[in-house]
């Protein structure tokens, strides 16, 4: 009776090590639904390095990269995901991305037009209360964006973005 009673401490204590120090990785995935992209066939996005918050830290600090800077042709990823960053972070709950459209290009007839962004600093909140990451496991997470194109060829053209991050 005694020894089934140490075995039972060994795994539990043992399963509390493993998934309470070991690191938690964390898949960053973009999607565009359906588009409202106007007179615009693509749109190109260059984003900022990614980040991610840990929920019992600080607004200023608990910042954590996901992903470096890149480019993504959004017409690519309607209605299917594409990886775009994965990160090993701490185990626990995350609340918040941020990241910034640093640029963003929209075709129209063929050519492609440089455009103005609209609020191209975003602080998104994850959505269902955030993400728990729980150690050994992988979890995956959704940028769900979708930009709205408006102008034209003469008074030129503005992206405004909106963007859902979901815990899949």
């Amino acid at each position: 009776m005694l020894s089934w009673l140490a075995i039972l401490l060994v795994a539990v204590f043992g399963a509390y090590t493993y998934f309470g120090y070991t690191t938690a990785t964390l898949t960053l995935k973009m999607r565009d639904p359906p588009y409202n992209w106007g007179d615009a066939s693509n749109i190109y996005i260059h984003y900022s390095a990614i980040e991610i918050h840990r929920s019992d830290a600080g607004d200023k600090t608990g910042w954590m990269s996901l992903s470096e800077e890149g480019w993504i042709d959004l017409s690519t990823v309607i209605d299917v995901d594409e990886t775009i960053g994965e990160s090993s972070l701490e185990p626990g709950t995350y609340d918040r991305i941020r990241f910034e459209i640093i640029e963003a290009k929209v075709t129209v007839d063929g050519f492609n037009k440089t455009t103005v962004v609209a609020s191209g600093k975003l602080n998104i909140q994850i959505t269902q209360g955030g993400i728990t990451l729980i150690g050994g496991r992988t979890s995956e997470l959704l940028l769900d964006i979708e930009p709205t194109v408006h102008g034209s060829e003469k008074s030129g053209y503005r992206i405004v973005p909106a963007v859902k991050a979901i815990p899949e």
